[in-house]
């Protein structure tokens, strides 16, 4: 898949394109289905499977929300696409003046004379154009004015309920990490670097990795079972997030320890994937009980490893 990100204009040619356009954000169990049909339509007309995103988020921009939680970093998502066999990945930068285009304008400047379409994919809840004018129904309308096919793509639930990024937002920062994971059809994981940390897990007898995450979407603080995956390996674990309580902490700290591993991976970049969640933070009265606890919490997120992975 070729990556092209856009400024300004795009150059290249495509051969009847054909295009679905949305956030993608955590690239879902829902989006997968909308990337898979557009290949499949695209090879009906021998033409190029895309995908049109937006970096940064419009949110981010239209709201100048600090606290909007994106799934996915732009590298995750870049990754999660290449996997479903389009042609192209469009990364188009929002700004405030391209959210200053109405929908007819983009339909007829960027869809039709840019890229020169022939089909159009969008989500049952699509918006575009200056303040989100425009729907799916406006783009129908749209296209039959400026000559390409637009398809709305169905709502896809699991179990009776609907699958959204903004559904698997609500769950992952309410803990229910398992129905997030469901969700998004593989685990919520966090990349980030190994920093050095206050030795507290060494001392216990327990060495862990400490973790400068990518991303501000974190489960709520607790105890989860988890899976490392450093240099491509992967390795069983247990990662707890939270300000040290028993020891009077304020700083938070995203601590893994990994089973059977005592390499050392300062300034190793690695990924934390959440498998469940075992327990919440709590406040121990000693040392002695913190560390009854934490032989308990391995005994557990081990027994939730071996029930999902054997």
């Amino acid at each position: 898949m070729e990556v092209i990100i856009r400024t300004k204009h795009i150059k290249k040619k495509f051969t009847n394109p054909v295009i679905a356009i949305g956030n993608f954000d955590g690239v879902h169990l829902g989006h997968i289905k909308v990337l898979q049909k557009v290949l499949k339509e695209a090879r009906k007309f021998d033409g190029d499977a895309i995908a049109l995103t937006f970096n940064p988020h419009p949110i981010k921009v239209l709201k100048q929300s600090k606290s909007f939680y994106g799934i996915t970093t732009l590298e995750e998502k870049i990754i999660e696409i290449s996997k479903t066999g389009l042609d192209y990945l469009l990364i188009f930068t929002f700004s405030k003046e391209f959210a200053s285009f109405s929908a007819e304008v983009f339909a007829e400047k960027i869809l039709k004379g840019e890229l020169n379409v022939r089909k159009v994919i969008i989500g049952y809840n699509f918006t575009f154009g200056h303040k989100g004018e425009g729907d799916g129904e406006k783009l129908k309308l749209l296209g039959n004015k400026f000559g390409f096919e637009v398809e709305i793509f169905p709502s896809q639930k699991m179990n009776g309920e609907e699958i959204s990024s903004s559904a698997i937002r609500t769950l992952i920062l309410s803990g229910n990490i398992k129905k997030a994971s469901l969700f998004l059809g593989k685990n919520y994981s966090i990349k980030g670097k190994v920093i050095k940390g206050a030795g507290i897990g060494k001392k216990l007898g327990f060495p862990t990795a400490n973790l400068l995450p990518e991303k501000n979407l974190l489960p709520p603080y607790g105890v989860y079972a988890t899976i490392t995956k450093i240099n491509g390996i992967s390795y069983k674990s247990v990662t707890s997030l939270g300000t040290r309580p028993t020891f009077k902490g304020e700083i938070f700290c995203f601590e893994t320890f990994i089973f059977d591993f005592n390499k050392k991976i300062y300034g190793e970049r690695i990924d934390v994937e959440f498998v469940d969640k075992i327990r919440d933070e709590i406040v121990f009265s000693s040392k002695k009980e913190l560390i009854s606890q934490i032989e308990s919490d391995i005994i557990e997120a081990k027994k939730v490893l071996r029930e999902t992975y054997g």
